[in-house]
């Protein structure tokens, strides 16, 4: 990207396009144009039931309350009672971000919403909320008439464990799960296996009333069974693919005894009256209202309002972060070339089916092709959708979208390093939850573009040579002998203040201890705000440090990353959506038009500075930096010398890339990446 102003309108479109694949997703919008009732009939689609004089709701996940608000006006006063189980700040936020002139007056409503949950994880108010729903679906009779409505995140607002399970070791159980990298079919599995109400257990309740499940789907492929773990579909729940989940990432030997009781026990329930021939649910009828297809036909409208090339990929992306972008990133690079005229209909399909990943039909990469073949000026959008997956094996805070935008941010920059032909082209990545929320952050998600890694370095470079400086003059004498060190190459290593300090081996003279003693009792005695102001540079250090973007996905970081960079322009906050269907990916590619004569006044992308971005001082950076400082004070070289380093550019390949990314005029040739050897 060349300059702000152009990354600024990229932006601005994918924006808008994710907006309108959220807005084609309204539960509001879903219900109002699927469900109809005329007399004693419902219609749902192509389906029709017959339904009583009594109608009772109940449901749970992030897009049941619009739903059922939209119920309420269709159903009248058919609509006896209705609990909904919704995620904390539901009641709040649904009234600012839907339309809301239709919404029926609360005060006069059948319906009960109960807030309960933070971040997906159960807890006590959906646990009571969930007694209330199956009190009231076992009153039920026959001639009953019960509308469940189900979507992404039900697993959590419908929680009853098994009697003889203790509830804070099922939470950790599936908590450990996630954090191994299990994916949501996986996850719901074993939630469903530990459950009374899940797997079947509230449809068995309700029965014998007639059932009707209203689904917005959050899980790839649509499986009715694990949509919220299958509340109201028969499901054996066999111990052996609950074992199997467990086998496959090491869990299963140190699962507690009483979990792993239920786990490896059949189940007993005497269901057979209530199946049918095909093991269904006599009772039941469970309907898909909507999933990401549907998102992703709105995001696809929205890129041709806006003259964007849309090419749709699949919608049902799953894997580890960190391979999902190394995925897009070779379709991404594919395209490009096929932009570019370097590669031909036969190469683009042999390369394009290397992918495990993106896996096309030729049928499909051929329609590809040929609309690659009509790009306009404005471009192309590659759209995705699906749920990939993190391995957890840091401390920080972040989310899947955050943590692919941040990855394919480096594995593109890396393609571009290879491939210098690719700097001529903008590329972008927008990844985002349809539920508003990227893990247990306020972002729904992050932009991505290769100029992050070389701007981070810039700021840590322009901190270091600002700190060589002020040793120079503290230290006039000795400026000379300042160390002059270079960050290693490894563009994966982890670069961390405690790296610079080499234990040096010496005996001190009591006058010298004396002397450290006293300089270790002069900074206990300094408050937060002068130790910051006395050591400013070294804890600014520490933080962009913090931002170094390997750094920050190994700790899994991604939302402090996003949030001081570029003060947080990078991150797109919606609030809470009212609907989930799993998250979307939005790649930009664009050739770049001529720059010989750009306007002076657009300011240049990878030009940065420190004001530019939020590195404020958490106190726990301050609390580690005296601890380093303490343990230097007994080497004979202080932390003044240790921390002073010059950045090797060229060696970082830092240098080249921001020419290729700054300096892309057409009639300039690519540089290719010069790396010095020792």
């Amino acid at each position: 990207m060349a300059t702000k102003i152009l990354l600024d309108e990229v932006r601005s479109n994918l924006k808008a396009i994710f907006l309108s694949a959220i807005k084609a997703v309204s539960p509001k919008r879903i219900i109002k144009d699927k469900v109809k009732l005329e007399n004693e009939t419902l219609y749902v689609e192509n389906n029709s039931f017959l339904i009583g004089e009594k109608v009772y709701l109940v449901g749970f996940g992030k897009a049941v309350m619009n739903m059922a608000i939209e119920l309420e006006n269709i159903l009248g006063n058919r609509l006896v009672k209705g609990i909904v189980s919704v995620p904390e700040i539901s009641k709040d936020s649904i009234w600012t971000f839907d339309e809301t002139s239709s919404f029926p007056n609360q005060k006069t409503t059948a319906l009960q919403f109960q807030e309960g949950t933070v971040h997906n994880q159960p807890d006590n108010r959906s646990l009571n909320t969930t007694h209330d729903i199956i009190d009231l679906v076992e009153s039920l009779t026959k001639t009953d008439t019960l509308i469940v409505l189900i979507s992404g995140g039900g697993s959590a607002l419908l929680y009853m464990p098994r009697p003889t399970i203790d509830s804070e070791d099922k939470i950790r159980l599936c908590k450990e799960l996630q954090n191994s990298g299990a994916d949501i079919t996986e996850v719901n599995i074993l939630r469903r296996k530990l459950s009374m109400v899940k797997g079947g257990g509230l449809a068995r309740m309700a029965y014998p009333a007639s059932i009707i499940s209203l689904i917005i789907s959050d899980i790839i492929d649509d499986p009715i069974d694990l949509i919220a773990s299958g509340p109201t579909v028969y499901n054996p729940k066999s111990p052996e693919e609950v074992i199997a989940v467990l086998k496959k990432y090491n869990l299963f030997k140190t699962v507690e005894s009483d979990l792993k009781y239920i786990i490896t026990s059949t189940e007993t329930f005497n269901d057979a009256p209530l199946l049918d021939s095909e093991k269904k649910f006599k009772h039941v009828n469970n309907i898909i209202l909507a999933n990401n297809m549907t998102a992703i036909e709105g995001a696809r409208l929205e890129a041709l309002r806006k003259k964007i090339v849309p090419i749709i990929l699949q919608n049902n992306i799953k894997g580890d972060v960190h391979d999902v972008s190394l995925a897009y990133v070779h379709v991404t690079n594919l395209i490009c070339l096929a932009l570019n005229k370097t590669l031909t209909i036969e190469d683009f399909i042999t390369s394009i089916d290397k992918s495990e990943i993106i896996s096309l039909e030729a049928e499909k990469v051929k329609e590809i092709y040929s609309l690659i073949e009509n790009v306009n000026h404005n471009g192309v959008v590659l759209i995705g959708a699906g749920e990939p997956t993190v391995k957890v094996t840091g401390t920080g805070k972040g989310g899947r979208n955050q943590e692919l935008a941040l990855y394919f941010s480096l594995d593109w920059l890396a393609k571009v390093k290879s491939n210098p032909l690719l700097a001529a082209y903008d590329v972008v990545i927008f990844s985002g939850g349809t539920d508003g929320q990227d893990g247990p952050t306020d972002a729904a998600g992050a932009f991505g573009y290769p100029a992050f890694a070389p701007m981070v370095y810039e700021l840590l470079a322009i901190l270091k040579s600002r700190r060589t400086q002020e040793i120079a003059t503290f230290h006039s004498k000795k400026a000379d002998k300042i160390a002059d060190d270079v960050i290693p190459q490894d563009p994966c290593k982890r670069y961390l203040l405690s790296d610079y300090l080499k234990p040096i081996s010496t005996k001190l003279t009591n006058q010298e201890s004396n002397k450290i003693t006293d300089e270790i009792d002069d900074i206990e005695l300094l408050d937060i705000h002068e130790y910051e102001k006395k050591y400013k540079t070294e804890l600014m250090i520490m933080e962009v440090e913090r931002i170094i973007p390997e750094n920050v996905l190994t700790e899994n970081d991604s939302y402090n990353f996003f949030s001081r960079f570029m003060k947080g322009e990078n991150l797109i906050k919606t609030g809470f959506t009212g609907t989930n269907v799993m998250d979307l990916h939005f790649i930009y590619i664009k050739k770049r038009d001529c720059m010989c004569e750009m306007n002076p006044k657009e300011e240049d992308l990878t030009v940065t500075s420190l004001d530019d971005h939020d590195l404020h001082i958490d106190p726990a950076t301050i609390e580690r930096h005296k601890s380093l400082r303490m343990q230097d004070f007994f080497k004979k070289d202080i932390l003044d010398k240790a921390i002073t380093r010059k950045i090797d550019i060229e060696k970082l390949n830092i240098k080249i890339i921001d020419e290729n990314l700054r300096d892309p005029c057409c009639n300039k040739e690519r540089k290719l990446p010069v790396i010095k050897t020792e």
